[in-house]
């Protein structure tokens, strides 16, 4: 049976392997001017990561969502602050994703 721990890690893990498509779809939103779009995954994030213990992502993600929410109601340019609280919250997904890639190498 498996202990707390390795629940914990497991789900851990498991949410890491999906932050990939959450990137990916952050990315489109940007080039598509969709805020709607990319309000909704920066919000997942927000919401989410935390609860996963990556707090860090979620005040980044939560950074970007609030300057979403103040600034955009139609496809305006992409605000300065938000273009980097987005380029942080994307080097942060790739740096867990780069994490859980070198981890599944050292077990193999």
């Amino acid at each position: 049976m498996a202990s707390s721990q390795q629940i914990t890690d497991r789900v851990r893990r498991l949410y890491v392997d999906r932050l990939d498509g959450r990137g990916k779809k952050i990315r489109k939103s940007v080039q598509e001017r969709n805020w709607v779009a990319l309000r909704e995954e920066i919000r997942h994030l927000h919401i989410s990561a935390a609860s996963f213990g990556f707090a860090d992502l979620s005040e980044i993600a939560g950074r970007a969502e609030a300057t979403i929410e103040t600034t955009y109601r139609t496809r305006m340019p992409l605000d300065p602050n938000l273009q980097k609280d987005i380029e942080e919250l994307l080097r942060r997904i790739e740096s867990l994703l780069l994490e859980r890639s070198l981890q599944r190498s050292t077990v193999l």
